[in-house]
């Protein structure tokens, strides 16, 4: 499976927009490769529409850090992964054991008003 993650240059993990690089990470081959965010500081709909063409399976999230845009442009093309972990590091160690969902609650792409 391969999975996006949307992360900093200190690969600490990040909201969409927020993240410099979005890495793929292909747990079959261990594999981390990263493609500059063309997303960044712009929208999370700019860095989801990359994350699409990316040909992953799956993306890591936390709370925020999607907005309603972003995740209904992907729903049903991606699975989520969400993870409690604060570098990407981290994150891929989690992997083995998260399960994917094909719906996220609410919570992981609200935004405040």
């Amino acid at each position: 499976m391969k999975v996006a993650l949307p992360f900093n240059e200190k690969e600490e993990l990040k909201p969409l927009d927020a993240a410099s690089y979005i890495g793929v990470y292909d747990t079959e081959t261990g594999s981390l490769t990263k493609e500059i965010n063309v997303g960044y500081m712009v929208s999370k709909e700019m860095a989801m529409h990359q994350i699409l063409t990316m040909g992953v399976d799956a993306v890591a999230v936390k709370e925020g850090f999607l907005c309603p845009g972003s995740y209904w442009m992907s729903r049903g093309k991606l699975r989520y992964v969400a993870v409690s972990s604060r570098t990407a590091k981290e994150a891929i160690n989690e992997l083995s054991k998260a399960k994917p969902l094909q719906e996220l609650d609410e919570e992981f792409y609200a935004e405040d008003y």
